[in-house]
């Protein structure tokens, strides 16, 4: 006899925890398996964006991140051993996020914070226990899953299947959707160890010579990922000898290394691919099962992170039957350029890095150095690679369910965050925005020059009482907060439960706002 479930997650990492975490808080039934024994023990993704930080706290999870957190102040660019170039870090402390700062924490911690709250919320991860097959019959997925300990199978019946499986997802080979992509020729070794060097170790550090190069940055109080490659092609063992990584480190800073305490070494090539298509029927991918890239900006793990934030709502409000399949072709439209932009652009600077070659590595070497600077030193400059590091500037574009009226609408309302984009936070009379409207719930926010047509509004509330909040704000009484969205007197704006704007409006009349939520939620 079949188990039924709305929600099977394969996969129980960073993207399959969020998932978990986000439908288990809508009330959604769910399973999730990982054929691996136990969580991840290596550091492996150790960045942690401004985006992702919001999502974090939206789920009450902020306080629990930044307690684990490692912070740098500064990043160093070192060519043939000396120091060309300094930036300060600092400055991202001007822009308009509760996380204004790039967030280090293995990815060890990062599962172990999420594994804990998927818990705390219901969710039972079930691990050796692996998917051997499905078919997607039409009104649901059937599925055999395979219990490694026993091996005991068992069928289930859920409404969806999402792959969080990583980059040899089965769910993507089973469907026979294309991974298209390559592997990088560079082959690169890294360690995360205590290392013993002039340096203080709390910096951001990279270092370019003409034999190779090579990043360090902090994970903990005590360990540091070094994580480099030669210009010259190289083979050996997985795991290579620390004395290996050593050398390199040696060659490349020109300082005496040493290495203690290593706690993970790996030898591996990077690739870049992305799936054609991220949902076929049924199936949804996510994460590494989408798409996989270099680890210039660090990215990856927050993409998947996005992507699963993404999904997640669109899942629960169709299974519930509140809004109508056609929610779930966006996950497709919006995630997928994303992850295309992502692949383009990190494609591009991990090129620039790693160029190699008599022409390519000296000029590359005596260039870079004085380009960052420059970058960060103009405002402008900074804010655009901010923006897109941080992921704070990604944009859904208009579709049936991103949509604003600007229609009469003044300059400030039209400069200011458009439909598709991220809801900005500001402060309020008493507290912040992001911290009144925390949680899975969607928000509307009602702009007014005074308080009136309550009637209105009450309705509103009552008609979407436990989907959406709403709430209404006064120029005199919230300044800061009308010009940060843009507003000089009635307008209203809402903003989905994945922190961005799914649709805005110009005026009093609320029609436009029944209208939208009507086409959104026609199941209320």
């Amino acid at each position: 006899m079949a188990t039924p479930c709305d929600v099977l997650i394969v996969g129980a990492g960073p993207t399959g925890l969020m998932m978990a975490c986000q439908l288990a808080r809508h009330g959604i039934s769910l399973r999730l398996i990982d054929k691996q024994a136990s969580r991840t023990h290596e550091s492996r993704a150790f960045g942690v964006q401004a985006k992702t930080m919001e999502i974090f706290q939206n789920l009450g999870l902020a306080e629990a991140f930044l307690s684990r957190m490692q912070l740098t102040n500064k990043g160093m660019f070192f060519v043939n051993g000396k120091k060309r170039a300094e930036i300060d870090l600092t400055f991202l402390q001007n822009f308009h996020t509760p996380f204004p700062r790039f967030h280090i924490l293995p990815q060890s911690e990062t599962e172990i914070i999420l594994g804990e709250d998927a818990v705390k919320h219901g969710v039972t991860i079930e691990r050796q226990v692996e998917l051997v097959s499905f078919a997607d019959t039409g009104p649901e997925v059937v599925c055999e899953i395979l219990h490694l300990t026993s091996g005991k199978h068992e069928t289930l019946q859920c409404k969806y299947i999402v792959s969080c499986d990583g980059a040899h997802s089965f769910v993507r080979e089973t469907l026979g959707i294309p991974f298209e992509g390559a592997p990088y020729e560079q082959q690169f070794v890294l360690a995360d160890a205590k290392v013993e060097w002039p340096y203080d170790p709390a910096n951001l550090k990279f270092f370019f010579s003409a034999t190779g190069l090579m990043l360090q940055l902090p994970l903990t109080k005590t360990h540091s990922r070094l994580l480099g490659a030669r210009f010259k092609d190289a083979v050996g063992p997985n795991p290579p000898p620390v004395q290996e990584v050593e050398a390199l480190a040696r060659d490349v800073t020109c300082q005496n290394v040493k290495l203690l305490d290593a706690a993970w070494l790996s030898r591996f090539h990077l690739h870049h691919r992305a799936a054609k298509d991220y949902r076929k029927g049924r199936a949804f991918l996510a994460g590494d099962a989408a798409h996989i890239h270099t680890p210039v900006g660090a990215q990856g793990m927050n993409t998947g992170l996005q992507d699963a934030t993404n999904l997640a709502w669109k899942l629960a409000y169709v299974v519930k039957n509140l809004a109508i399949e056609a929610l779930l072709d966006t996950y497709q439209s919006e995630r997928r350029r994303v992850g295309q932009i992502l692949l383009r652009t990190t494609d591009r600077m991990f090129g620039l890095v790693t160029a190699r070659g008599p022409l390519a590595t000296p000029l590359r070497n005596f260039f870079f150095p004085l380009v960052i600077p420059l970058i960060f030193n103009l405002n402008c400059l900074r804010t655009q690679v901010f923006r897109f590091m941080s992921q704070l500037a990604i944009r859904y574009h208009t579709s049936a369910f991103v949509f604003e009226r600007t229609r009469f609408a003044d300059a400030a309302f039209r400069s200011g965050p458009a439909a598709g984009r991220r809801a900005p936070d500001a402060k309020l009379e008493q507290g912040t925005l992001f911290e009144l409207i925390k949680g899975v719930e969607a928000n509307v926010l009602i702009f007014c020059d005074k308080l009136d047509r309550v009637n209105e509004i009450e309705m509103l509330r009552r008609l979407y009482a436990g989907y959406v909040r709403v709430h209404v704000f006064e120029k005199d009484k919230e300044p800061e907060l009308f010009q940060r969205y843009g507003m000089r007197g009635w307008g209203t704006c809402f903003i989905r439960p994945d922190g961005y704007i799914g649709f805005r409006s110009y005026g009093e009349d609320l029609r436009w706002l029944k209208d939208y939520l009507e086409k959104l939620l026609p199941g209320c």
